[in-house]
């Protein structure tokens, strides 16, 4: 391919290549794509101090935190009391299975239905504000519009 057709972005040890043929991503840590994307297009950058990026961010650590997890001692003040107030704050419902258990609140009562939809929410206003910003319409939208998700399997039927 010559070379005058292919432009390429680094961003912290990061590269998407955009080509005749269209932009290719190269291996790049969870979320880095959609924050590149943002560059690539030329578009304003995303404000890293907001609430989109600040709750995509914490859904990130949140799912480092569970997926990594080692069992360890901890000190009073570690990076999962961190992540723990940082969930509180973000005011979801507890699992409601865990209601009335005297179990701690990490990880019994933060996991659950409250905290998923918390996390999907999040990560999808980063992805709509990515979409928005490099002026693409997500194929969830299309989806969404079509009222794939306005109603679940036998609701409203009749009984």
């Amino acid at each position: 391919m010559p070379t005058s057709t292919t432009r390429s972005v680094r961003s912290s040890s990061q590269s998407i290549s955009s080509s005749a043929k269209g932009p290719r991503l190269g291996v790049l840590p969870v979320g880095a794509n959609r924050v590149d994307a943002i560059d690539v297009a030329d578009a304003p950058p995303l404000d890293r101090g907001g609430q989109v990026y600040g709750n995509a961010r914490l859904v990130l650590r949140l799912r480092n935190a569970i997926i990594h997890f080692r069992p360890e001692d901890r000190s009073a003040e570690d990076e999962l009391d961190k992540l723990q107030k940082g969930l509180r704050e973000r005011g979801f419902a507890d699992n409601a299975l865990m209601e009335g258990s005297g179990n701690p609140w990490w990880p019994d009562k933060a996991l659950g239905y409250g905290a998923a939809e918390w996390a999907h929410l999040s990560v999808q206003a980063l992805s709509d504000h990515v979409s928005d910003a490099i002026g693409i319409v997500p194929i969830y939208r299309k989806v969404e519009a079509g009222g794939w998700f306005g109603q679940a399997p036998g609701e409203g039927e009749p009984v």
